[in-house]
Order: structure tokens, then sequence, then C-alpha cells
């Protein structure tokens, strides 16, 4: 979509546009695209709501335009709560230094900590990375309802 497109379908001037997305490395390094989306996305589902609304030639034939989602936003706001969440992790273990030995005990502080978004209190029984391996998360009375689930935006 180019700047002067969206700008016309926009009421106030844009602040900022949005970033390129440039296949990266590291998924965290992704976030400051995403979090520049959340800002310029209702600007963005204004100019398709329009563009669909018009004339069937107008509209673009790209897949970019054709994949646009209804929970694009929650799943921006999802991705950059979790990439935001392991960073720190993934500084802390690109060292030269020798830094197996913790790692464990990082991956189960991690594992944990992410199922407790999704997972009734059932965890605080669980204890140890053995016990955290075994637990069935796909059962339906292990899982937190829809309306408690932690996505990680207030």
């Amino acid at each position: 979509m180019r700047k002067e497109t969206l700008e016309d379908h926009c009421s106030e001037p844009l602040r900022n546009q949005p970033l390129s997305y440039y296949g990266t490395r590291w998924f965290t390094e992704d976030v400051p695209v995403a979090e520049r989306a959340l800002p310029v996305w209702p600007h963005i589902e204004k100019y398709v709501t329009t563009t669909l609304s018009g004339r069937k030639s107008e509209i673009p034939v790209i897949r970019s335009f054709q994949n646009l989602r209804p929970l694009s936003t929650a799943k921006l706001q999802f991705f950059t709560t979790i990439a935001n969440f392991l960073t720190p992790f993934l500084k802390k273990f690109q060292s030269e230094e020798p830094m197996l030995p913790f790692m464990a005990e990082e991956l189960y502080t991690i594992l944990w900590t992410l199922l407790k978004k999704f997972i009734k209190s059932v965890l605080e029984e669980v204890t140890t990375a053995a016990k955290l391996s075994k637990m069935n998360v796909l059962k339906k009375e292990n899982m937190l309802s829809p309306k408690k689930v932690n996505v990680g935006f207030a």
C-alpha cells in the first residue's frame, strides 16, 4: 500500500507510517514493525473497508490485501507481548560464556509463565520440568475459559 493512498483515506494525517517487514533472523527483531502497525491499523482497516465497498476494478488483487484478518490487532498485540517477554532470554543466551547449565531452569520458567496465560491453576502443583512436560495441556478441564485467558495486553 502506498503512503499517499493510505493518507487519502484517513481523516487526520498519519504521524507514523507502517514499517516495512523484512525477514529477520530473530522474531524479536520484528517487534518494532508490529508496534508501529498497531496505531496505524484502524486507518488500514478503514482503507480496506472503503476499497472493498467501491468498484470491483479498484480492489487490489494482491495476496496481502486479501489476507487481512479481523483478529489482526489482537494477533499483533499478542506477538509483541510474547516477543518482549522472550527478548531477555534470547539476549542472555547469546553469549560466548558457557550458558547451557542454566538453560533448563530458564526454559522451565518461560514455559511455566506462558502456560499460566492459558492453563488453570493446576500449574501451581507443577513444580518440576518433568511434571510440566507430562501435563496434558489439551484437556478441556485444564484450559482457561476464553474470557480468562491472559493475552498480555490491558
